[in-house]
């Protein structure tokens, strides 16, 4: 039997897969109890409910971030100096930098309450 070594970037690319579809699985509850699950979360990144507003959803992915977030509440520069904070809060670094914007992702989301919003996405890497 052989045994295959992956590096761990490449494990971290993988968890970071497997995250996405998990979290994008557990949407499969109602639209009503999917809000109520971002808003938690939300919640437990950002103290301040200012900050929560336009932030669509955030979880870890590596050393960073996958931020969606409503471009007609909240900028893409705004929602990356949010990040900022989460980033000091949670040890992985003191700012957040855009790695890669994520077109795919970008799509009209059910907010909860029977209204669609446009969403956009981007993949944020904290830095020291």
């Amino acid at each position: 039997m052989m045994i295959h070594r992956i590096s761990k970037m490449q494990f971290l690319k993988r968890f970071s897969v497997l995250s996405l579809m998990t979290a994008l699985c557990a949407c499969s509850v109602s639209p009503e109890q999917a809000k109520i699950n971002r808003d938690a979360r939300l919640v437990k990144q950002f103290a301040n409910p200012a900050d929560r507003v336009g932030m669509y959803i955030v979880f870890q992915s590596g050393d960073g971030f996958i931020v969606e977030y409503l471009p007609t509440q909240v900028s893409e520069a705004e929602a990356l100096r949010r990040i900022d904070q989460v980033c000091r809060n949670t040890g992985l670094g003191r700012t957040a930098t855009i790695s890669k914007r994520l077109p795919k992702l970008t799509r009209a989301a059910d907010l909860g309450n029977g209204r669609k919003a446009n969403v956009q996405a981007f993949k944020a890497d904290c830095r020291t």
